[in-house]
């Protein structure tokens, strides 16, 4: 507290200074604060971040040599060599059975006996089992 006339520093009812009479302030009053506005809302409707996809990464396709045309056997084909030519085997290298014609080729087939079972066998062997390709 300081005096009001001189503003010299009080120390009791009466300034050291001046004399005076030092007067009770008054209580201070509260203060009084506006209120605080009320916080505001903020909403946001952003979409959800959208994150590219990986790529996804397939195999190779193979890629296979060229294979020749082979043409179907017949049955009636194979008859016919087997007839004429039963007995050097080349009725067995028409059926790609390379092992039996070289065996029908060096025994004449099988000694006569193994063309005449090959010419039965060839009649009665159902055409299913000469597949077409």
């Amino acid at each position: 507290m300081t005096c009001k006339k001189c503003g010299a520093p009080l120390r009791g009812q009466f300034c050291e200074y001046c004399g005076t009479r030092a007067e009770p302030e008054p209580p201070a009053a509260p203060q009084q604060t506006a209120p605080a506005p009320p916080p505001q809302v903020v909403i946001v409707n952003n979409p959800p971040p959208q994150y590219p996809t990986p790529p996804v990464y397939a195999p190779p396709i193979p890629v296979y040599p060229p294979v020749p045309a082979i043409p179907p056997k017949n049955k009636w084909g194979a008859f016919v060599l087997c007839f004429f030519l039963g007995y050097f085997g080349i009725h067995k290298f028409y059926e790609e059975k390379i092992g039996m014609g070289n065996l029908y080729l060096f025994t004449m087939g099988l000694y006569g006996i193994g063309w005449l079972v090959d010419w039965i066998v060839l009649l009665t062997k159902p055409t299913y089992y000469y597949p077409r390709r």
